[in-house]
């Protein structure tokens, strides 16, 4: 049949041609994000579903009690300097504060 893609470019068309098209989105470039935690959003800095952003961009602020609460075990085990409490304090912290990203 002759049908052939290529990436869309801005130019000048030479002549006009009345078809029918479809435009996808690039599964390869949607990424999904995941949080770790309870909690909801305070701010969202993207208007809509779907939005481009760009890298490091940010998305939103998330309140999470469990993670404050996480964070200031942390910050009590350090001022006490427990050898035993600090590293499991952190790693409850980490645990709890790593985004996981699925692509």
């Amino acid at each position: 049949m002759g049908v052939r893609t290529s990436p869309v470019i801005k130019d000048k068309l030479v002549r006009v041609i009345d078809t029918v098209g479809t435009v996808e989105v690039d599964e390869q470039t949607v990424h999904h994000v995941h949080l770790r935690t309870q909690g909801w959003i305070e701010r969202l800095y993207v208007s809509s579903s779907g939005e481009r952003v760009k890298k490091n961009q940010l998305l939103f602020e998330v309140y999470s009690p469990d993670l404050v609460n996480a964070q200031l075990e942390y910050i009590q085990a350090a001022n006490v300097g427990n050898p035993r409490l600090l590293p499991v304090s952190r790693e409850r912290l980490h645990g709890i504060h790593r985004p996981k990203h699925l692509i």
